[in-house]
Formats: structure tokens, sequence, C-alpha cells
């Protein structure tokens, strides 16, 4: 056992070693501070292949509060390679949701019907003009990036900087499309 001078004598080493580790802390926290400053937030990726994986993308891509979608896409392209039985599912649960917007969509077929609903307006762009090639959707703060061939495959990004200037670019897009009509 120690004697008690002993545990006196450890514990004033242990309050110096600590006294000296706050004061090295203290130096060194304003530079600390101004490393983290600019990283306010840090993009998060998550990369999807397949129809599985596209699946799971949609799932992860619609899991927010937020209501209002913008999207661009490939409809001709969609429809050749993700199966009506998907199509729907991704329908419903965008409806489920309560989620709606805008889309901006090229093809080929000129559609007989309008296609705006109560919740979602959607234009069409010639795809001989503007030829797009996948998807490009935006949800909140989440960006869904999706390539249909040779596979679907895709990423979806959390960032709200990102999103924002998407969004930006969708209504710019949106404005000029309406002269198109």
């Amino acid at each position: 056992s120690e004697s008690p001078e002993r545990l006196a004598s450890l514990y004033a080493s242990w309050a110096s070693e600590l006294a000296t580790k706050e004061q090295t802390l203290k130096q060194l926290l304003p530079e600390l501070l101004a490393l983290t400053a600019g990283a306010e937030e840090k993009p998060r990726v998550l990369y999807y292949q397949g129809l599985e994986g596209l699946e799971t993308m949609r799932e992860i891509f619609l899991k927010t509060n937020a209501k209002d979608m913008v999207s661009f896409a490939a409809i001709d392209e969609y429809r050749a390679v993700v199966p009506q039985t998907l199509q729907l599912k991704h329908a419903e649960r965008l409806n489920a949701r309560g989620i709606g917007g805008r889309l901006l969509y090229a093809s080929r077929r000129v559609p007989a019907r309008s296609l705006t609903t109560a919740v979602w307006q959607m234009r069409r762009v010639p795809e001989n003009k503007f030829p797009f090639s996948g998807e490009v959707s935006v949800l909140g703060s989440r960006v869904a990036i999706l390539s249909y061939h040779p596979e679907p495959m895709g990423v979806v990004i959390a960032s709200s900087k990102i999103a924002l200037m998407l969004r930006a670019i969708f209504d710019l897009a949106w404005e000029a499309s309406g002269r198109l009509s």
C-alpha cells in the first residue's frame, strides 16, 4: 500500500500534467477551429447498381420530409429499362409520401394527353433537341443521379448546397422550357 505522502505526490504530478495538456489545448484551439470553419457540410454519396440497387436507392432518396421534387428524365430510356411493375411501385411510393413537383422529360413520343396532375407539372422537351440520358432528381437536400444503360446505376448525394444549385439549374430550365410549348 502507498503512503499518504506518495498519493499526494502522485496527485500533484497528475494535476501538473493535466494543467500542461489544458494549456496546449488552449493554444491549439484557434487553429483547430480555423480548420473546421470551412467544413460546415460534407456531402454524403451513396452508390447503387442494378434494378435491386435502383429500388434501394429510391427508398433512401425518398426518406425525407420534403414534398417538392424536381426532375430531369429521359422517359423513353426509363420505360425501356425499368419494368412497369417497378415504375408503378415508384409512383405509389411518391403518392403515399405526398410528394409532387415538376418534371422536365425528354421523349421521342408526343404525349396523347396532358401530363399535369394535381401534384405534378410535367413538360416534354424534344429529345432530338435535348437528348437527356438518365435522370437527375432533387428532393429536399438530396440529389439522385441515375443512368439506365447498360444497366441502372446511380448515386444519392446528401448535400443542401448541391441540391440548392441543381434546383436553381432546374428552375432556369423549367422557365426556358415554357417557351418551347
